[in-house]
């Protein structure tokens, strides 16, 4: 297929539209084919970013909702609790933490303390968590929104950040936090979608290289965030990561729309069994097996 170039050889925007057009397939997320029909030298830095990272976001939008409700349950840590000495700029200290959910195994499973699997993914280390995880949420979640619906997004939000929290119950008796978690699993979700796609996304100028290399940025940031502070648990980073990939195929469906067929409902049904089998067994494991440790405060 021949189509318009641009002085640098590359296809312009308008024609990349009529590609993926002419193959009755959807358009990558990650780029904005709607807002951005500059030349990429025309573009302002700013243009860029948001044509770039921030294609589907908006601010009337329930992703904007879960920013400020993270924005707000961090300014009630900081306000109620105290700063820690010589810690990094608006690092609560640990007693804060605790006091408004920190995960903590052994009280979970001995005193029911079971709101800590959730009030724990709104927690932060740090300013720079804080503000790291939100821009991952205005990133990931928009998409997520965008391809799923607000609905589903706080579904999402609520499986993925569970399952992650509960794995991280069953490996150690450690305290974390686990805000970081809930973008974990957008990340994860829109990793499935790319799976999905991928060979939909086989034409030139799809992107979908680089939205691989976005979610797999993303990714590393999270996990070098758990390397960095050791509060945070990577391996409940991973487990939001996979749960995400397998709620992307549990909603193949509504993903794939006319690309939907009979394989990908066999892919479906599987995610689906296997999402519920795992909850099960990190349920069962945690709750009947193990023995989280007590720990001094």
């Amino acid at each position: 297929m021949s189509f318009a170039q641009s002085s640098t050889g590359q296809p312009t925007p308008q024609a990349l539209m009529s590609i993926w057009r002419s193959q009755d397939s959807d358009p990558p997320y990650f780029i904005n084919f709607q807002n951005s029909l500059k030349y990429p030298r025309d573009e302002k830095f700013t243009e860029m970013i948001t044509y770039t990272c921030l294609p589907t976001f908006k601010l009337q939008s329930m992703t904007t909702i879960l920013i400020i409700l993270n924005s707000f349950y961090f300014i009630i840590l900081i306000v109620s609790g105290d700063i820690k000495d010589g810690g990094q700029f608006l690092e609560p200290n640990q007693n804060s933490l605790y006091s408004l959910g920190m995960l903590y195994p052994y009280r979970i499973k001995y005193e029911q303390e079971i709101q800590r699997l959730f009030l724990s993914l709104l927690l932060y280390s740090n300013f720079i968590n804080y503000f790291s995880c939100q821009v991952a949420v205005a990133i990931f979640g928009s998409y997520v929104e965008k391809l799923l619906g607000w609905k589903k997004l706080w579904m999402i939000s609520i499986f993925g950040g569970f399952g992650g929290t509960l794995l991280s119950c069953c490996y150690t008796s450690k305290l974390h936090i686990n805000g970081v978690l809930v973008p974990s699993t957008f990340d994860g979700v829109l990793f499935g979608y790319t799976l999905l796609k991928w060979d939909k996304w086989s034409y030139s100028g799809s992107g979908r290289y680089q939205m691989v290399g976005m979610i797999l940025g993303g990714l590393i940031i999270f996990f070098w965030q758990a390397w960095f502070w050791e509060i945070i648990d990577y391996i409940g980073i991973l487990g939001s990561y996979v749960f995400g990939t397998l709620l992307a195929f549990a909603f193949a469906k509504q993903l794939m729309k006319i690309d939907y067929d009979s394989d990908l409902k066999c892919v479906q049904i599987s995610s689906i069994i296997l999402i519920v089998v795992i909850l099960g067994s990190e349920i069962f494991y945690f709750f009947w097996i193990s023995q989280p440790l007590r720990l001094e405060i």
